[in-house]
C-alpha cells in the first residue's frame, strides 16, 4: 500500500515539477529567472502533490483535475503574458481585461506570433495536460503523448513539413513499449529514487549554493499579485522630504492678460516621444505650428488611455478625484467636444468622457461609414464652425497608432518595414501626424486657428521589449510614459520649461489664458512659474496592494519598483541602471511606497 502511494506521489511530483520547470524556461527566455526549481517552487509542488495523492486515493479523480489543470493553465498563460507584455494574471487585471476585451486584437497577434515561433512552449502545455490525464486514467497512450511532448519541449524543436513524422513515430513506439516497461518493478523504484534525489538536490542548492533569484517562485503572487512594501527608512532623507514638499515656486510673475481662446487638444494614441521625434511629419508640424511652450520632457504619469483622461481632466493622480477642469470652462460658456475614431464602449470610456464634462462625443459609430483616421478630415467644417465661437474646447484622438498599428496608404508611408511590428508602428505614426497636419492646415486656411490654443501630445507611449515590456499600461519605463508635447498659439509669448505631465496641461493652459485655476488641492501645476519636486509614475496593471510597476522621479533619478520581475532599481533619465548608490533595494521600495501612499494608490 505504502509503495503504491509512493509510486503515485512520485509520478505526480514528476509531472508537476516538469511542468513548473518548462514554464520557468519561458521566463528564462528573457533571463528573468533561472529555470531550475528553487525552494519556494519545491514547497508548492510538494503541497500540490500531497493534495492530489489524497484525492486520488479517495477516488476523487475529478477534484484532482479541478485543482491541477486550472493551475497549470494559469501558470502557463501567466508566463506567456509576462514574456509578451510584462502583465501578470491577477483577479484585478482580469476584471479590467474583460471590460475592454474588444481592444486587444492587436495584442492577441503578438501572443500568436510568440507561440508560433516557440512551438516547444505549446508542447510543454500538451505534456502537462496529457500527463495529468494519463496518471488519473492510467492510459499508456496518453503517457506516450506526454513523453513525446516532453522530449519535443526539452529539445526546443519545431515542426516543419515532413519533420513531424519522427515525433509521430516516437509517440507510437512509446505507446507500444510503455506497458512492458511499466511492469518492471525496478522502473517504479527508479522513479521514486529520482524524486528523492531531486528534492534533496533542491534543498541542498537552496541551503548552501543559491541565495537569491530575481523571481522567487512562479507561484509568487498567483492571482493576487505581489505587494509593494514599506520598510524602515529615515523620514528625513532628501527623497522623502521632496515627496512631502511637492511644489517649488520658480517665479511669481503675474498671469497674462485674460483672453478667450479656443482650445484644440490632440492626444495621439500610443504616441511615444521617440516615435514623434523620429517622424519627418513632426518636423512639418513644427514648421507650420512653432512651439510657444518648449518642454524638455513630457510624461503621461500612467500609460493608459482612460488614465490619461483622468490625468487631463482632474489634474490628480489616481482616479478618485473630481472632474473640475472642464466644468470650470463650461461655467465660462465653453462648449466641450470629444472626437475619436476609436470605439468608446470599451473600459467604460463613454461614461468616463461624460463624467469629465464633454457635451458632445463623436466616436467610430458617429461616422456614417467609418474607415480609418482619414474620417477626421470629414469633420473639418464642423470643427471650423465650433472654433468660430472662440469658446470651444475640442479634444481629438485617433485609432491607427493603436496596436496592431494600421497603415492605410502603404505606398506613401513605408519609411520603415511594415512587416515588422515597430516599423509598422512608426509608419502608422507618420500617417497619423500627416492627417493631423493636413487637418490643421485646412483649419488655418479657414481662419479657425487665429484664436486657438493648439496642443499635441500622446495619451501614453508604447514599448517594444525594453526592460521586458511590450505595449502599454504595464510599466513606467520611458517608452511607455515619455510623450511629445507641442503647444502653439500665435497670441501667446514663448516659454521654456524642463518638464510637463498630462496632470499639468489644464492648469498651465488656464494660466496662459489669464484665468484663475478653480482649485488648489490638485497634483497638476502651472509649469510656467512652478516646478514639482517629484513626479510619480504608475502602471494601470495591478499588484496585490498597488500598481504592479511604479516609479518616482526626483532630480532626474528614477526610483523604480517592479513587482512582476521583482526589481528595485535606480535609473537615470534615459532608463540606464545606476549602480553606484548607497540606497538599498528596501530604500527604493520605501520611497516609491511613500509617494503611492500619499496619493491614495496603496489599496
Amino acid at each position: 500500500m505504502i509503495i503504491n502511494i509512493l509510486q503515485l506521489a512520485s509520478f505526480l511530483y514528476i509531472q508537476i515539477a516538469l511542468s513548473v520547470y518548462l514554464i520557468k524556461k519561458v521566463y528564462q527566455l528573457k533571463s528573468h529567472t533561472p529555470s531550475n526549481i528553487n525552494i519556494l517552487d519545491l514547497k508548492n509542488i510538494l503541497i500540490i502533490t500531497a493534495v492530489n495523492v489524497i484525492f486520488l486515493n479517495m477516488g476523487l479523480n475529478y477534484l484532482c483535475l479541478l485543482l491541477t489543470l486550472p493551475l497549470v493553465l494559469i501558470l502557463w498563460s501567466d508566463s506567456i503574458l509576462i514574456h509578451c507584455y510584462g502583465l501578470k494574471i491577477s483577479l484585478k487585471n482580469i476584471k479590467v481585461f474583460i471590460s475592454g476585451i474588444g481592444t486587444f486584437s492587436g495584442e492577441a497577434a503578438v501572443i500568436l506570433n510568440f507561440i508560433a515561433r516557440f512551438q516547444w512552449i505549446t508542447a510543454s502545455l500538451i505534456f502537462s495536460i496529457s500527463c495529468l490525464f494519463a496518471i488519473i486514467t492510467n492510459n499508456s497512450t496518453l503517457i506516450a503523448l506526454a513523453i513525446g511532448s516532453l522530449l519535443f519541449s526539452l529539445s526546443k524543436s519545431r515542426l516543419k513539413p515532413l519533420f513531424g513524422l519522427p515525433w509521430l513515430i516516437l509517440t507510437v513506439l512509446l505507446s507500444l513499449g510503455l506497458p512492458y516497461i511499466s511492469d518492471i518493478a525496478a522502473f517504479h523504484y527508479f522513479i521514486i529514487m529520482a524524486v528523492v534525489a531531486h528534492i534533496s538536490y533542491t534543498l541542498i542548492n537552496a541551503l548552501f549554493i543559491v541565495k537569491n533569484t530575481k523571481v522567487k517562485s512562479i507561484f509568487s503572487g498567483l492571482l493576487v499579485g505581489n505587494d509593494i512594501k514599506k520598510h524602515a527608512i529615515d523620514e528625513n532623507i532628501a527623497q522623502i522630504q521632496a515627496i512631502n514638499s511637492s511644489v517649488s515656486l520658480l517665479t511669481d510673475t503675474s498671469a497674462p492678460q485674460k483672453q478667450n481662446l479656443n482650445i484644440l487638444l490632440f492626444t495621439v494614441e500610443s504616441l511615444s516621444e521617440e516615435a514623434y521625434n523620429n517622424s519627418p511629419y513632426s518636423k512639418m508640424l513644427d514648421e507650420h505650428f512653432p512651439d510657444n511652450l518648449l518642454v524638455d520632457k513630457a510624461y503621461s504619469v500612467s500609460p493608459n488611455t482612460n488614465q490619461s483622461i483622468y490625468q487631463l481632466y482632474t489634474s490628480c493622480y489616481g482616479n478618485n478625484s473630481s472632474f473640475i477642469n472642464l466644468q470650470s470652462l463650461i461655467q465660462q460658456g465653453y462648449s466641450t467636444t470629444y472626437i475619436t475614431t476609436q470605439e468608446t464602449q470599451h473600459f467604460g470610456m463613454n461614461e468616463l468622457l461624460k463624467s469629465a464634462g464633454f457635451n458632445t462625443i463623436y466616436d467610430r459609430f458617429s461616422f456614417p461609414t467609418f474607415t480609418n483616421d482619414y474620417d477626421l478630415l470629414n469633420l473639418e467644417d464642423e470643427i471650423a464652425k465650433k472654433l468660430q465661437s472662440n469658446k470651444a474646447f475640442i479634444h481629438i484622438s485617433n485609432d491607427q497608432t493603436h496596436s496592431n498599428y494600421k497603415v492605410i496608404d502603404k505606398q506613401k508611408f513605408n519609411r520603415c518595414n511594415n512587416r515588422e511590428t515597430k516599423g509598422r508602428y512608426f509608419n502608422a505614426v507618420d500617417e497619423s501626424l500627416y492627417i493631423i497636419n493636413k487637418l490643421l492646415l485646412s483649419l488655418k486656411d479657414k481662419g479657425g486657428l487665429e484664436n486657438t490654443l493648439l496642443v499635441i501630445t500622446g495619451d501614453h507611449g508604447q514599448s517594444f521589449g525594453e526592460l521586458g515590456y511590450y505595449a502599454h499600461s504595464s510599466a513606467t519605463i520611458n517608452p511607455q510614459v515619455r510623450v511629445p508635447f507641442k503647444l502653439h498659439c500665435s497670441k501667446l509669448a514663448k516659454h521654456h520649461v524642463e518638464q510637463i505631465t498630462l496632470l499639468d496641461i489644464m492648469p498651465t493652459i488656464t494660466y496662459l489664458l489669464g484665468q484663475e485655476y478653480p482649485q488648489t488641492n490638485v497634483d497638476g501645476i502651472n509649469v510656467i512659474n512652478n516646478k514639482t519636486n517629484y513626479t510619480l509614475l504608475y502602471s494601470d496593471t495591478r499588484a496585490a496592494n498597488a500598481p504592479s510597476n511604479a516609479s518616482v522621479i526626483i532630480d532626474d533619478i528614477k526610483y523604480y519598483v517592479d513587482t512582476i520581475y521583482n526589481q528595485r532599481l535606480l535609473l537615470d533619465s534615459e532608463d540606464n541602471i545606476i549602480t553606484d548608490s548607497a540606497l538599498t533595494e528596501n530604500d527604493i521600495e520605501s520611497i516609491v511606497y511613500h509617494a503611492l501612499d500619499k496619493h491614495g494608490l496603496i489599496y
